[in-house]
This record gives C-alpha cells, structure tokens and sequence, in this order.
C-alpha cells in the first residue's frame, strides 16, 4: 500500500483528540471513598462519532459516557468513578472503544490509597 495512501486513511479514521491528559496521576486518596475525574474528548473527524464500549482493569473502577453520535468538532466527557479499598499505589487502565475505530484509546489513572 502507498504510504501516503496509508496516512491519508489513517488520519480519517483517527476522530479524537483529547482535551484532557490521558494519563492522570489523582494523587493520593482515602481508602473507601469514591473518586470521580474526566476525561474531555473531541470529535476531530468529519463524521460523528461514538462510543462503543469502555472497559476497565478492576470492578472499582466505574465509567460513564454518552451514547449519543457526537458530530464533527464537538466536545465530549467521559467520566470515570474510583472507590478503591486496598492501600498503596495503584495503576488503572481504561480502555475507550470508538466505532469504526480499531484499536482502543487507552487511558490511565495512577495514585495512591491511604
């Protein structure tokens, strides 16, 4: 395949840009209580988009998005709820599944319980 070809349709299929870091150091929390942050996302393609799916590394680790088509240049929120129990440093994987998209977005949230 032509690589400029190759490029051209990958940056068609690349719709988001992330507002926000994807990669999101909390800090440190109290062990038990809920944590809740967001992830902003824009739809950077020339179609609408959306979410198909999002998973996470743990059950203490909850998100929540619209989904709703969100049309080109508009702006979106994932928010993501944390209640973790278990004290000491901790690394959370969150993976955000777009249609048409092949490959996840991966984001993170790192801290540390007390």
């Amino acid at each position: 395949m032509n690589t400029s070809l190759f490029l051209t349709l990958w940056a068609a299929f690349a719709a988001v840009s992330w507002l926000s870091p994807k990669n999101q150091d909390i800090g440190t929390i109290p062990a038990g209580e809920v944590y809740q942050t967001a992830f902003v996302y824009q739809n950077t393609g020339t179609e609408a988009i959306t979410i198909d799916n999002v998973r996470t590394t743990c059950g203490c680790t909850v998100p929540d998005w619209n989904q709703h088509l969100l049309p080109p240049g508009q702006k979106d929120t994932l928010r993501v709820l944390l209640e973790r129990n278990n004290r000491g440093r901790f690394r959370q994987k969150i993976k955000v599944f777009f249609h048409h998209q092949r490959q996840a977005e991966v984001l993170t949230l790192r801290g540390k319980v007390e």
